[in-house]
């Protein structure tokens, strides 16, 4: 059985702030009332009636009598009858159908009252049922079948419930049966089931009415001081609320959906430490409005039975607090308008209006950190400044707690043997519910400092490294790693988060987690500029690294090894370079510089006829990059030349990046010659086995010549400027396969491309030669 022990936040606070004695008003305001000496009386009980045009009214019973008090103007109370009565501390009060029953101890037997006309008149009789019935303690009435129960009597049939039928004739009620097992000293009953509060007993009996002649008792339940004065069920009837009329008495909160097994869940008490006692207490939409002698009336919010929670109050009684049967008797809290009415045996009849509000609530469990295991005893209490809602964890660990308002607080959860724990900066709000499971320790137990660790080396590397140093707990210990180690360190690690569970000799186990981090990735950025010529060397790369560690060492693949961010004077070709940051990773790109094709160029030549200058040259081209320029020999520009006469002539054609090629061509008398592409610019006019090479080429105009000649004969070497014009003419007679000749004099030229033609009697070759000084 779950047994809570509550303070109330509410109560508690006011107790500090205030005096030990006296509450004021929250949520629950006065807003009218008539005085005693109004009423004409110190009063007892009250009741609500509400005629079929809207009206409300306050039933009060009074030492003398009954008064019937108009309250549809709350503001306004006017007393519209009394019924003078045989004196009597005690009466009680229902209604159905437009009539009213009361009750009392003073061997007159039951007051039947007609509502009907209340405005004008309250028409009443006295019956004793025709069984000899003369007083009762209390009624209670079974609004939904119209059976009346008479309890707690002191003469007549019995002190235990005398059960009537009020439907076939309200002026006279047909006795049914009697429950004699026990005097029950107040009862409601629902649907045939009767929860009787046996004070002497100090138990509440649940009770089977349905057969009035043989009532079945179908459980009992002690409350907490043993003195069981009223109940009354949630509206689901898997709750009821129970009060003991006693000093310091609780409400008490039991579940009896399940009858064979009682729980009780929760209680609570007003002003703790006051020795205020309560009277009784209304279930009303999840809110129980209990009226608590020398406190007035109160609110709570019973909609987690387990976890009750005061939200509002009104102190009736002016005289001060504590123990007492002085102040707030009876309250009714079912008035169509929302409003309450309340009978103070001292300061009179009031009407309240109250503003429902869910409580805010904190609830969990409690266990040990090492063992895992439900600690129960464990103090829990909101903090407030003041005192705070304080709960007991039950033997599941279990607890509950709530405070009427939102705000932000600390919870401290406390308890011998164990290191206390405050929960800080809780944002509580109204009628949200905090999980909150919060484990103790002992001290004793396993833990974990921070770990020392290695992050990875490199991105995507696997060189992290964790070590695991447990203190307290009982040694050896045994250790679970995420990644499936079982030692004190792991290695191998990629960048993550590792969790490791240490267990000790007895089995208490602690929990860690490290961060193995690793660098940002090596970012390359490269760019590059082409070979603007086919055989150029103008190119170059660029790479800009980012990410990494500290800075960057740089290496090209070049011959040799290139070792910073920019390489030029590059052919075509694939660059790699390999950039390494300050922790030692590497990263490679490759960057391709490209070159444009070759410029390629075919000519078909016509001779000229005869002696005539009616020759032709028609050039093809293509390669580089267009468009094209054309530079003759003869100053023309165009692609094609005409009226050439017999000669030598050659054009340097450039492309749009400046590439140039030269083709040379010699026109003679026919038959015509077509000569056919070439490579590096050598044209073949009379075909032998070899052609003639020279080199170096490029040079200074002094160079080797190798004729390749089959047999010695004359030689002769011509050297032309691109303007066509002569430069130089040397002959060689018998000539050798090899000859070192200077072809272009210091003097007679700059620098600059140059046309050779070599003849003899076997070949004619032309060759570009490139001159530097």
């Amino acid at each position: 059985m779950k047994l809570i022990q509550k303070l109330s936040l509410l109560c508690c606070a006011l107790l500090f702030s205030i005096t030990l004695n006296a509450q004021t008003a929250k949520n629950l305001t006065e807003i009218g009332g008539l005085t005693v000496g109004q009423l004409g009386g110190s009063l007892n009980d009250i009741w609500g009636y509400a005629d079929s045009l809207g009206n409300e009214y306050a039933i009060i019973g009074i030492q003398s009598g009954v008064v019937f008090v108009d309250v549809t103007v709350p503001t306004s109370p006017v007393l519209l009858h009394t019924i003078t009565s045989t004196s009597s501390t005690w009466r009680d009060i229902r209604v159905y159908n437009d009539f009213a029953y009361v009750t009392c101890e003073a061997n007159i037997g039951l007051m039947i009252v007609d509502l009907r006309y209340i405005q004008d008149s309250v028409p009443y009789i006295f019956t004793n049922l025709g069984i000899g019935f003369d007083d009762a303690h209390n009624i209670s009435l079974d609004e939904e079948t119209g059976f009346a129960y008479l309890v707690g009597g002191g003469g007549g049939p019995t002190n235990g419930a005398v059960m009537i039928d009020l439907n076939p004739d309200p002026w006279n009620p047909v006795h049914l049966g009697n429950y004699n097992v026990n005097y029950i000293h107040d009862a409601m009953v629902r649907n045939d089931t009767m929860y009787a509060s046996e004070i002497y007993t100090g138990k509440f009996a649940v009770v089977d009415v349905t057969n009035k002649s043989a009532p079945n008792v179908l459980a009992t339940q002690a409350t907490s001081l043993n003195f069981t004065h009223q109940s009354w069920p949630s509206d689901d009837n898997d709750f009821l609320f129970a009060v003991d009329e006693k000093s310091a008495a609780y409400i008490d909160a039991f579940d009896i959906s399940d009858l064979s097994n009682i729980e009780k869940v929760d209680r609570i008490q007003s002003n703790p430490g006051s020795g205020v006692i309560p009277h009784n207490t209304f279930y009303i939409n999840g809110y129980l409005v209990t009226s608590y002698y020398r406190d007035g009336v109160t609110i709570h919010d019973a909609s987690r039975p387990h976890n009750l929670c005061q939200v509002g109050y009104n102190d009736t009684y002016t005289a001060g607090g504590g123990n007492g049967f002085q102040g707030c008797w009876g309250v009714y809290p079912y008035l169509p308008s929302g409003n309450i009415i309340a009978s103070d045996r001292n300061t009179g009849l009031k009407v309240l209006s109250p503003t429902y509000v869910r409580g805010c609530y904190v609830e969990g469990n409690v266990t040990d950190d090492c063992s895992g295991i439900a600690l129960s005893g464990v103090n829990v209490e909101i903090l407030t400044g003041f005192t705070g809602n304080i709960d007991d964890t039950d033997v599941t660990g279990s607890y509950a707690v709530a405070t009427a308002d939102a705000g932000t607080y600390d919870i401290v959860f406390s308890k011998a043997g164990y290191i206390s724990d405050t929960i800080t900066g809780l944002v509580l709000s109204n009628g949200v519910l905090i999980d909150l499971d919060v484990t103790l320790s002992d001290g004793s137990d396993i833990t974990i400092p921070p770990m020392v660790h290695t992050d990875v080396t490199c991105f995507g590397g696997s060189t992290g490294e964790a070590n695991c140093t447990p203190l307290g707990g009982t040694s050896p210990y045994n250790y679970d790693w995420s990644n499936g180690g079982t030692t004190s360190s792991v290695a191998g690690l990629m960048a993550g988060v590792y969790t490791v569970v240490v267990t000790d000799a007895v089995g208490c186990t602690a929990t860690s987690s490290v961060l193995i981090e690793e660098p940002s990735p090596i970012n390359i950025t490269t760019s590059k500029s082409n070979v603007s010529c086919d055989g150029g060397t103008n190119g170059s790369a660029n790479a800009v690294a980012s990410g990494g560690v500290g800075g960057f060492a740089y290496q090209w693949n070049t011959n040799p090894a290139q070792t910073t961010q920019s390489i030029s004077n590059l052919e075509a070709g694939q660059y790699t370079v390999t950039i390494t940051d300050d922790n030692g990773c590497p990263k490679q790109s490759t960057v391709s510089v490209n070159v444009p094709a070759a410029i390629l160029t075919f000519n078909i030549p016509q001779n000229p006829s005869g002696g005539g200058n009616d020759g032709s040259i028609n050039l093809l081209v293509s390669g580089g990059v267009n468009p094209y320029t054309y530079n003759w020999s003869t100053g023309a520009t165009t692609e094609d030349v005409q009226n050439l006469s017999a000669g030598f002539y050659f054009c340097q054609v450039s492309d749009r990046n400046g590439c140039a090629e030269i083709e040379a061509v010699t026109l003679s008398g026919p038959p015509n010659i077509v000569t056919d592409p070439k490579d590096n610019a050598s044209v073949n006019v009379l075909r032998s086995s070899k052609a003639p090479k020279i080199y170096p080429n490029p040079g200074n105009g002094t160079c080797t010549i190798d004729l390749g000649l089959d047999s010695k004969t004359t030689v002769l070497i011509e050297v032309f400027d691109l303007r066509g014009q002569t430069v130089n003419v040397i002959e060689i007679e018998e000539s050798r396969s090899l000859y070192d000749i200077t072809i272009i004099p210091e003097s007679a030229a700059v620098e600059g491309i140059y046309m050779l033609r070599i003849s003899s009697s076997e070949r004619v070759d032309t060759f570009k030669y490139s001159l530097y000084r």
